[in-house]
């Protein structure tokens, strides 16, 4: 398990800066998932159309691993953002999630199941 870095705090460069989470993603409550869900969602959410498509679902993970690791002590070989295991897992979620037919198309409702999974995979991983 990783360890968290107690002495660096929240970063002003974060983009969770201000949103009063606890500094340790295992310590984040339901109302806290929740919020970075919506707030994620709606920021990758670029063409406003209430939608999430693979490519925008793979940012959104890969950024959020990003930002848990400037807080966590997480080894070389485990690294949370790598573009392959940030790739097989958003891909593997989204094919079990995704409709059929068509582009793969998530909107919130429909996000937040993956968002709380694979939020899930990076802490088992700290």
């Amino acid at each position: 398990m990783g360890n968290l870095m107690t002495s660096t705090p929240w970063s002003v460069c974060s983009m969770f800066a201000g949103w009063r989470l606890p500094s340790d993603p295992r310590e984040w409550k339901e109302k806290h998932r929740v919020m970075v869900a919506v707030r994620l969602f709606d920021e990758y959410d670029r063409d406003d159309d209430s939608l999430v498509d693979l490519i925008q679902l793979t940012s959104l993970f890969k950024n959020l691993a990003l930002e848990l690791e400037l807080f966590f002590d997480v080894p070389e070989d485990a690294r949370l953002s790598s573009d392959d295991g940030v790739m097989s897992r958003s891909t593997e979620i989204m094919m079990r999630y995704g409709r059929s037919g068509g582009p793969l198309k998530l909107t919130f409702i429909r996000f937040l199941p993956l968002f709380n999974e694979f939020f899930d995979q990076l802490v088992a991983d700290l």
